[in-house]
């Protein structure tokens, strides 16, 4: 198995390419130059790959799983000890605004760090990254009161925190949840119901574990208009602040899982659970979807990471793995890196990961700016581009992160579809990525029925653009192959999304049928623009190892992957008609 070693040069790279120097300029975010992120991602490459990384193996044989004996989730040998090291470094506050003790860093600084952690061990570091999300609903929605009470042990991490949506009988569609709160006189609430594949709903790690559970009042509206959000700990809090007596919530079991073994999936009880409300009543939909659009664009990073793991360990393994000869060579066993098809392999995957990362760092980039940015066009402009590019964040790199880490388990051949090399590991951690927090036909769904169509189109007006725009640089350069597959990239982009908006009201299932189709493309597209902006910006910084490689690595994104856009035009166009129907495959409608 290899060692994991963060991509450090290709981090500050994308990071510098997508904008943090514009980023340092803005109030707040002063202290981002790039010698101090520099810094602070060396060290924790560092620290992860000491202190996080060697986890992964015994994350995936021995997980985490509930004990009936003793009442709660067990972590694997190590969980507890690395946890403590990550929180007493303070590595969970970087981000976090500095009024509640966080370090004030832009997320496009956050965007690497969950990279690398993820990238070190899947499973333990959606414990951290969960934590994240629940304590930045809070910060945002929570009263005061409510800030003071949790905020203060959940930004350092020493509590941590989950959300709790998912029911038996509601999944995605959310209008279904059944788990009910009623009043009490002294202001609190009672939570009763049950919730599925709760992930770290239940560890050994921390003191306390604030759930954020949607459910019903009685007297709430049908639908949707009728969920309420309710901040439900573990332990109750006690007068010193401190986590007091148990709260009426438990595990009743943990799923047995394809991947990411290490991060518990729970079966939450809430039995008349003491909780709070949190924002408004019957609301509580409008502050869970803040969540979970920051949370997908975590998920897309999660795709990047797995990928970027197993990419090192496809390259590693063809660097010593010794088979064949060279083609007009000597009977001398060469290592397989040199063989051309392994090769492609290799290329294809750095491709497509150096693509995520840019995209990914790019919508990370655009959510600081929407935030920073004082009022105005700039911000309403940083706003819409962020809204736009999360679904395809969401989607396209998870998507990808099972090619990816297919291709490495081809890499190593025979020895792939071994468990002991561990690159089976990542190919099955991958497969939630395209499942959780918003399956990529829904991601697909909201690209066309609602964010292709915002502000007449604006965000992707700009990007096309900005296509045309680096076409006509690289034509300049002599990359003529590149910028003549950019420009048809946009033009065949362009049109599709002028069908799905002429049709999206008269053909409605049409477009839904022709969705993800759409959504691959927009991917390729936008993917495509930024690494024909890398092939520039790597051929402008010199001749030296690294900007080589880019330069290879963009051209082949470019020529060889870049043209498949073109051809799901025609999926995008087919409609429901060229679908089996129910009755076709079987079943009744």
């Amino acid at each position: 198995m290899t060692v994991y070693a963060a991509p450090l040069a290709d981090i500050e790279f994308a990071m510098g390419l997508v904008g943090l120097d514009e980023l340092s300029k803005l109030s707040g975010f002063e202290h981002s130059d790039l010698a101090t992120v520099r810094d602070l991602l060396s060290e924790f490459g560092r620290f992860v790959a000491e202190q996080i990384a060697p986890l992964n193996t015994v994350s995936d044989e021995v997980g985490s799983n509930f004990d009936p004996a003793v009442g709660h989730v067990v972590t694997p040998d190590g969980f507890k000890q690395a946890y403590e090291r990550y929180i007493e470094a303070g590595w969970s506050t970087v981000t976090f605004d500095p009024e509640h003790g966080g370090g004030g860093f832009p997320g496009l600084v956050g965007a690497p760090l969950v990279e690398m952690l993820v990238s070190g061990c899947f499973g333990f570091a959606m414990c951290p990254g969960l934590t994240h999300s629940a304590a930045d609903l809070l910060a945002r929605f929570g009263t005061e009161e409510q800030k003071q009470k949790f905020l203060p042990k959940m930004v350092p991490g020493v509590w941590t925190g989950t959300m709790d949506l998912t029911e038996p009988d509601a999944g995605s569609d959310l209008a279904q949840v059944r788990t009910m709160a009623k009043p009490c006189d002294d202001g609190t609430w009672r939570v009763s119901g049950s919730k599925i594949f709760i992930s770290w709903g239940d560890h050994d790690m921390a003191e306390n574990i604030v759930h954020l559970v949607l459910a019903r009042t009685p007297d709430a509206p049908a639908g949707t208009r009728g969920i309420s959000l309710f901040a439900v700990p573990s332990r109750l809090v006690g007068p010193d602040g401190g986590a007091g007596a148990a709260n009426a919530v438990s595990c009743a079991s943990t799923e047995h899982k394809l991947g990411i073994r290490g991060s518990a999936t729970c079966t939450m009880a809430f039995d008349d659970a003491q909780g709070e409300l949190v924002g408004e009543l019957h609301k509580g939909l409008k502050a869970m979807f803040m969540m979970m659009n920051a949370s997908r664009i975590g998920v897309g990073i999660q795709g990047l990471a797995v990928s970027e793991r197993a990419y090192q360990a496809a390259v590693a393994y063809a660097a010593e793995r010794r088979q064949g000869r060279m083609i007009g060579g000597d009977a001398t066993p060469v290592t397989i890196i040199n063989h051309p098809d392994v090769r492609r392999m290799l290329t294809t995957m750095r491709a497509q990961v150096e693509a995520m990362r840019l995209l990914l760092y790019a919508t990370s980039h655009a959510v600081d700016m929407a935030k920073r940015l004082p009022d105005g066009p700039e911000k309403e402009a940083a706003s819409r581009m962020e809204a736009f590019l999360t679904p395809i964040a969401k989607a396209w790199p998870t998507d990808l992160a099972n090619e990816v880490t297919s291709l490495a388990i081809q890499v190593h051949g025979g020895a792939g579809y071994i468990e002991e090399t561990g690159v089976a590991q990542h190919y099955r951690d991958a497969r939630i990525t395209a499942i959780y927090e918003g399956t990529n036909g829904i991601q697909a769904m909201d690209l066309v029925g609602r964010k292709l169509r915002m502000d007449e189109g604006e965000p992707m007006l700009q990007i096309v653009a900005g296509m045309r725009d680096v076409s006509t640089r690289l034509s300049s350069l002599g990359h003529e192959v590149e910028a003549k597959q950019l420009l048809e990239t946009a033009d065949v982009w362009s049109s599709s999304a002028r069908w799905i908006v002429e049709n999206l009201a008269t053909h409605t299932l049409d477009v839904f049928a022709g969705a993800s189709p759409f959504l691959a493309m927009s991917g390729l597209a936008v993917g495509g623009w930024l690494m024909g902006k890398q092939l520039l910006a790597a051929k402008s910084s010199g001749t030296d190892k690294g900007a080589d490689a880019r330069v290879v690595s963009a051209s082949f994104f470019l020529t060889q992957l870049l043209p498949e856009a073109a051809s799901l035009a025609q999926a995008v166009r087919a409609g429901l008609d060229n679908l089996l129907s129910p009755e076709a495959l079987g079943v009744e409608a």
